[in-house]
């Protein structure tokens, strides 16, 4: 009976500590570009540093599936949204305007979105 119970115990348990572990990560499309590539906004990792500057992590899914991290800098100062991607920049190089890219202006557009809802939309003049 008490091995039975204590049984009943550690199942519990380890059904519990499994449950709990499972992380809830989203991915969220923002942009297919005229070659197929689409890109995800990684949501769990982006974050606000200080000065106005974002940090965004995308997800490049290429048409034949295979997947590249991309680390996206924006700056809003200036009265401008600027963009960098830091891992390429042939997407956007330093200085880029947000509104002069496509794809960066959709990024920024879907960080916001899922960040802080339909309530806020940026100043990406």
């Amino acid at each position: 009976m008490v091995k039975k119970m204590l049984l009943i115990l550690m199942l519990g348990f380890f059904m519990n500590a499994a449950l709990c572990s499972m992380a809830h990560a989203e991915d969220y499309w923002c942009y297919t570009d005229k070659a197929g590539f689409e890109y995800y906004a990684v949501m769990e990792k982006t974050e606000y540093l200080k000065g106005g500057k974002y940090v965004g992590y995308v997800k490049q899914v290429s048409p034949d599936k295979s997947v590249r991290n991309l680390e996206w800098i924006f700056a809003f100062d200036e009265g401008f949204c600027w963009a960098y991607c830091k891992t390429d920049p042939s997407l956007a190089p330093a200085g880029t305007k947000a509104r002069n890219s496509p794809l960066a202006l959709s990024i920024i557009r879907c960080l916001y979105h899922y960040k802080y809802g339909d309530k806020f939309e940026p100043d990406i003049d």
